[in-house]
């Protein structure tokens, strides 16, 4: 793992130090990238060093503090994001469907508001933690984060951040391998041409939101970066160290990450295992300990398995992460959750998002 970057110093990145410390923080899949990790490490030590000679590219403009927001600046901002776009804007729909998407913007943006009224005074933005439920073969939940910010003269600003784990083919093998993604519109990469988070809409309706301030919003632009096939990683659960010292990710360490970066701390991806550490501490800084303790213990073979059990098996693991990622974020208070019409409905008449 790098050595911790503090965001203050993000402002004078040079392109080489930015992307050398993507590359530390990623792993490619392609077979020069141990080569190129010596090559690029003597560049990201000059830039955690500081090194003055570096030029000034990479600046974030700032944010200024949010002030009341609109339904329909609200939905503007949102569908600047494609697949969202598609999916609201999207007419050919029952009455139901179009009812519950219209009540989803309508309670997301008051609960938005309400956010903004208390927001402490070192904080200028929104946070967003988005749960598309069952994205992954219509059982496993995808969590990603979004925000919400307003520039010098410009209108209300989104932006948005998650990992999906993409097939690649490796001869007659499929490999899954992270990609960070500052947008949803991913079905690209997918075999039917739908993405997970589309999955989710079309068969599940709007995402599950829990919603706070933040004091660096736009910080969540750092994706931009990072968003990119250049910048494969290894995907897993275990957080295991793999070729060139890389580390798996998933969509919870990744939502960590940026966390932690819009809430102004310091820059640096988080490699720990997402099993059980980044569920742990995701779900307990969503919802509380309570919920996490409910999500330590499963059915395996008739017995009771604990996620923390250091002595697990391999088998036993996998089914862990199943479980937890099945049953993550269910039954909790969530600021928004939508009220979605009878799922035999919602699949009658599923939305097909045209491009």
């Amino acid at each position: 793992m790098l050595p911790a970057i503090h965001l203050a110093e993000l402002s004078t990145l040079s392109t080489r130090a930015f992307n050398a410390f993507s590359s530390l923080s990623r792993a490619h899949s392609t077979l020069h990238h141990e080569r190129a990790f010596h090559r690029l490490s003597e560049v990201a030590q000059q830039f955690v060093s500081g090194a003055s000679e570096m030029p000034f590219i990479m600046k974030i403009p700032p944010s200024f503090r949010l002030t009341k927001v609109t339904q329909t600046d609200f939905a503007q901002a949102l569908t600047t994001e494609p697949l969202l776009s598609r999916y609201f804007n999207t007419q050919e729909e029952s009455s139901a469907i179009s009812s519950m998407k219209k009540q989803w913007l309508q309670d997301t943006a008051h609960v938005v508001n309400q956010r903004i009224s208390d927001m402490p005074s070192e904080d200028r933005g929104i946070e967003l933690s988005f749960r598309f439920r069952k994205a992954y073969g219509d059982k496993i939940h995808h969590i990603a984060l979004g925000t919400l910010w307003r520039g010098n003269g410009s209108g209300l600003q989104f932006g948005v951040v998650h990992q999906e784990a993409i097939p690649f083919k490796r001869n007659t093998e499929t490999i899954h391998q992270s990609l960070i993604f500052n947008h949803f519109d991913t079905g690209a990469y997918f075999r039917d041409a739908r993405s997970p988070v589309q999955n989710s809409l079309e068969k599940y309706g709007p995402p599950d939101v829990m919603i706070r301030t933040c004091s660096h919003p736009e910080n969540i632009l750092v994706s931009q970066w990072l968003s990119s096939e250049n910048c494969i990683h290894p995907y897993g659960y275990r957080g295991k160290q793999c070729e060139g010292g890389f580390h798996e990710l998933s969509c919870f360490s990744v939502t960590r990450t940026f966390q932690k970066i819009v809430r102004g701390n310091e820059v640096c991806m988080d490699t720990r295992p997402h099993v059980p550490d980044m569920i742990k501490e995701v779900v307990t800084d969503l919802f509380g300990t309570e919920s996490y303790e409910k999500l330590r213990q499963f059915e395996f073979k008739g017995r009771k398995i604990d996620i923390e059990d250091p002595l697990l098996s391999e088998k036993e693991f996998y089914y862990a992460f199943i479980s937890a990622t099945s049953r993550w974020g269910d039954n909790e208070k969530w600021d928004v959750s939508p009220i979605t019409p009878a799922q035999e409905t919602v699949g009658t008449d599923r939305l097909q998002l045209s491009r």
